[in-house]
């Protein structure tokens, strides 16, 4: 050729070029290939990346990292993965938590059947005995029961009995009453029990008032007499009582406060083993009269509320259909929650006579509903719902119901299960009274069984007040007789698991 090329050729020829190549290339290639190949680099390889890399690749690769990895966290994880994966965690996991999560808590459940066994119990500290069993309550091992007729310190004074449980057997420890009672005075006609504390209402007095007796070295001392001198004389202050921790309610269902028998519930708080009060309660709204309302004719108690039963309310529907009420505790004062009624409830059912409250379940006796026939009673279920909501769940009526039994006169709740009192049922015998009992799966509730106890008879009226504790049910049969007079018993009931 006339003219040398003028690069080196890319491939060699098989002759040699005529002439020398133009001009060499300047530079030669910065860095060797990685892998000879036949054939040089046509231009220079690109250029290395500046930094090695922070830490080692997970897993050797063929490759270095084309660039460096991200920044590294700045702690190890806690624990290691459950499964290998090929990339580290982004960041660490969550702190961990310094304990295990707890055990599940499990509340057995109990039903109260045919089956159950019962015991009947009457007041043997006393010759003078009258309407033992009036009202009870049980907490664990320990029962309490009124006997306001009881002439141990004159005609009516009263008293209380307190029976433990030892190898099986129930056993009455005490009979408690107070120094200054005295005829008329009614002490017991109310009780309730927390642990080591039992209080006793005693509605005779000039104004009622509400003793308060600590267990010390197996010996139930006074620790409290409790009134209110701003109710009237027939006020009935301390008709209910009801106790949870260092909280208690008392209701006066007849305080004219303030109209005729509007009612009133008062709360007293312990603080270093003085009892002090701290609120007394009524219906908030004045739209209808609170005259006869009987605000306080039953009341209970839980950690966080307050109930009270207002059976001659008649705001929604009609006179003397009742009301039940409930109060919690905000900013350090008692305000209404809520005020419930029966969906169908009619003039002269006396919703609210009775009350029993078991965690968010609340149980209401109406024992002057008709449902059956006149005055055969009812009892309704309220449930409280996730945002706080009360709704009515159920109402129970007995299988057996019949004129004037007053299904509902009492009423008491535990874990799924709920006992109803009929005191005037005539199963055994005229007026012997009956419990009938319910067993709740899911939202429905069943008649489980119809209790008569032992021995019962005409006129025991078994139902006047009942009280349940885990797997032991107590009822009050005051109109029993023994040896010719009208003393009372109670009869205990003991409840197999489901």
């Amino acid at each position: 050729v006339p003219e040398p090329t003028p690069v080196p050729t890319a491939i060699p020829v098989p002759e040699p070029t005529p002439v020398p190549t133009a001009i060499p290339v300047p530079e030669p290639t910065p860095v060797p290939t990685a892998i000879p190949v036949p054939e040089p680099t046509p231009v220079p390889t690109a250029i290395p990346v500046p930094e090695p890399t922070p830490v080692p690749t997970a897993i050797p690769v063929p490759e270095p990292t084309p660039v460096p990895t991200a920044i590294p966290v700045p702690e190890p994880t806690p624990v290691p993965t459950a499964i290998p994966v090929p990339e580290p965690t982004p960041v660490p996991t969550a702190i961990p938590v310094p304990e295990p999560t707890p055990v599940p808590v499990v509340i057995a459940k109990y039903s109260f059947s045919a089956e159950s066994s019962s015991t009947k119990l009457t007041n043997g500290l006393s010759t003078k005995s009258k309407k033992f069993g009036m009202s009870v309550a049980i907490d664990g091992d320990t029962i309490i029961t009124g006997d306001p007729n009881d002439s141990f310190e004159g005609t009516d004074s009263g008293s209380t009995s307190v029976f433990n449980l030892s190898s099986d057997t129930w056993i009455q420890q005490a009979q408690i009453t107070a120094d200054d009672i005295y005829q008329g005075y009614l002490f017991g006609e109310a009780v309730d029990i927390d642990g080591d504390t039992a209080v006793i209402g005693a509605t005779g007095g000039a104004k009622g008032a509400v003793y308060v007796f600590v267990l010390l070295n197996s010996i139930w001392a006074q620790q409290a007499k409790l009134v209110d001198l701003a109710t009237d004389s027939s006020a009935q202050f301390g008709k209910s009582v009801a106790i949870s921790g260092n909280t208690m309610v008392v209701g006066a269902p007849t305080d004219d406060a303030p109209e005729t028998d509007s009612g009133s519930a008062f709360v007293f708080t312990r603080t270093d083993d003085v009892w002090g009060k701290v609120a007394q309660l009524a219906p908030s709204g004045r739209i209808y009269t609170l005259s006869n309302n009987r605000f306080g004719t039953s009341v209970a108690i839980d950690s966080e509320r307050i109930y009270v039963g207002a059976p001659g309310d008649l705001s929604t529907n009609g006179t003397d259909s009742g009301a039940v009420y409930v109060f919690t505790l905000s900013d350090g004062s008692w305000v209404e929650e809520a005020k419930l009624h029966a969906s169908d409830g009619g003039e002269g059912d006396n919703f609210g006579h009775s009350i029993s409250v078991f965690n968010d379940t609340l149980v209401v006796g109406a024992p002057a509903d008709d449902s059956n026939a006149t005055d055969s009673g009812a009892t309704y279920v309220f449930v409280r719902n996730a945002t706080g909501e009360w709704n009515e769940e159920v109402k129970l009526i007995a299988s057996d119901g019949a004129y004037d039994d007053n299904f509902g006169w009492s009423v008491a709740v535990g874990a799924d299960v709920a006992i109803v009192g009929a005191l005037y049922a005539n199963a055994p015998g005229s007026d012997s009274g009956s419990l009938y009992t319910y067993d709740r799966t899911g939202t429905n509730w069943s008649e489980r069984s119809i209790l008569t106890g032992t021995d019962t008879t005409s006129n025991d009226r078994l139902g006047t007040s009942v009280s349940i504790s885990d797997n032991v049910a107590v009822s009050g049969a005051p109109g029993n007789t023994e040896k010719g007079k009208e003393t009372g018993s109670i009869q205990v009931f003991t409840a197999q698991l489901r």
